[in-house]
Parts: C-alpha cells; sequence; structure tokens
C-alpha cells in the first residue's frame, strides 16, 4: 500500500483504526463483511470493503496487531 502521499498516510490510518473496531487482525477481505458491516463505521475502507465482498476481490495489507501480553487473543477472531 502507498503510504507517501497524504492520501496513502489517510487510507492506512483509517485501515488501523478499522482493524482496531474490528478486533481482529487478520486481512480485513478474509472477514464475513455481510455479516459485520452493521457495526463499522462509514469510512472509505468500509466502502472499499464492500466493493471487494460484492465483487469476489482480495486486497492484502501488511499492518500487523501483536497482541501486548503473551496471553491475548483477538476475541473477534475467535468468533470468526
Amino acid at each position: 500500500m502507498a503510504t507517501s502521499s497524504i492520501t496513502g498516510k489517510l487510507y492506512r490510518s483509517t485501515l488501523e483504526l478499522m482493524i482496531i473496531e474490528v478486533g481482529s487482525s487478520l486481512n480485513l477481505t478474509e472477514l464475513p463483511f455481510q455479516e459485520i458491516k452493521g457495526m463499522l463505521t462509514d469510512t472509505l475502507i468500509k466502502s472499499s470493503w464492500d466493493f471487494l465482498s460484492i465483487n469476489d476481490l482480495y486486497i492484502a495489507h501488511d499492518i500487523e496487531w501483536i497482541p501486548p501480553w503473551e496471553s491475548d487473543t483477538e476475541v473477534m477472531t475467535t468468533f470468526f
């Protein structure tokens, strides 16, 4: 993902916030969008994810969330 432009930095920041909002560091396109779209904030990332979901497309990101404690887990990843 290009992050050198202001738009790229904004997109990446919004993606990072959505990862926190979703509660899973899995690639967003691996999660069932139709099931969780109601709890997401309306953003460009959500619109992009909706488009990807409808058209069965996939996009990768390099953002990693590492649990701060050894035994921590991502709650939402457990459910999906």
